[in-house]
Order: structure tokens, then C-alpha cells, then sequence
């Protein structure tokens, strides 16, 4: 998948496995040279027998089984590494899931709103005739337009929720937004 949670746990879990040959290695050797002249004469090494030139060389050579043991902490953190992985991959998941029942639910609310719009609107109607034939109030219209505005109002609420869990979606799965 493009996501970057999961990306970053599998570079995670390749960085992790890059460390078990370092974690089994001896040590980087040192090496050295050293020259040692007398006097303030121009460098003379056969002439003085004070005069040396030394060369060095180093290495640490860990106990015994040590490096086995770092080997085998190294093999260990990149088995848990591949658990992040793991962990990263149901997370998405989990989370992808929740977005697309967010929409499910919003878009479930949405169509109510739209049936309810349509019978505010019939009752706008028959109460507009009723109203002028002298047989209703204006009341009742004023009321059914205000629940008219109240629903176009959460119709709008729902279509913001609805971008932020297609944003959300968007993000977890690496995509760029669609503007709709």
C-alpha cells in the first residue's frame, strides 16, 4: 500500500534488519604511526639511534560469545520491528473501516434529510393553500420553513463531515484529496 504509516514501519523494519551484520562485527580496528625525531635538524631516522618510527595496528576482540549475542538482540529487534509492520498494516485498516462507515452513516443521514426536505416542503405547500383559502395560519408555514432551514443546515454539517472522513481516508492511504 501507498501509506505512509505503513511505509515508515516497513523502512522501520529494513533499517532494523541492516543492523544485525553491524551488531556482529568486531570492532573497526585502529591503526597508527608515529615517528620519533632527535634534535631540530631535518628528519633523520638512521642516524640517532633515539630516533624510531613506529607502527600500530588494534583490535578489540570482544569475549567470547558477545557477539553471537549482540547478533541475536539485533535478529530479535528486527523480529519486532516486522510486529510494527503488522500492528501499522491493522491500524490502517482499522481505521479505513471506521472512515468508510462514517460515510456509510453520513450518507445514510444525508438521504433522511432529503425525504424529510420533500415532506417540509409538501407541508409548506399545502399549508401555503390552506393559508390562503383562509383555513390555516401562517404559523404553520413559518414553522415548516425553519425546519426546512434546520435541515439544510445539517445538510451541510453531514457534507463536511463527509469531506473530512474522505480527507481522512485520503491521507491514511497516501492519496491526494479529490475535490468533489
Amino acid at each position: 500500500t501507498a501509506s505512509p504509516l505503513v511505509a515508515a514501519a516497513r523502512s522501520l523494519g529494513l533499517a532494523m534488519q541492516a543492523t544485525i551484520p553491524q551488531a556482529e562485527a568486531l570492532p573497526d580496528p585502529m591503526a597508527g604511526i608515529s615517528f620519533t625525531n632527535v634534535g631540530f635538524g631535518p628528519a633523520a631516522l638512521g642516524d640517532d639511534e633515539m630516533a624510531n618510527l613506529s607502527l600500530t595496528w588494534e583490535q578489540e576482540l570482544p569475549w567470547p560469545g558477545r557477539r553471537h549475542l549482540a547478533g541475536e538482540v539485533a535478529r530479535r529487534e528486527a523480529d519486532e520491528a516486522g510486529e510494527v509492520i503488522r500492528t501499522a498494516r491493522l491500524d490502517l485498516r482499522a481505521r479505513l473501516l471506521t472512515g468508510w462507515a462514517t460515510l456509510y452513516r453520513v450518507d445514510g443521514a444525508v438521504a433522511i434529510l432529503a425525504q424529510s426536505r420533500s415532506l417540509l416542503l409538501s407541508l409548506i405547500e399545502t399549508s401555503r393553500v390552506r393559508y390562503e383559502s383562509g383555513s390555516g395560519s401562517l404559523q404553520e408555514i413559518l414553522k415548516a420553513q425553519t425546519e426546512v432551514s434546520r435541515l439544510d443546515a445539517d445538510r451541510e454539517r453531514y457534507r463536511q463531515a463527509r469531506l473530512g472522513a474522505q480527507a481522512m481516508m485520503n491521507a491514511l492511504a497516501g492519496r491526494r484529496d479529490n475535490p468533489d
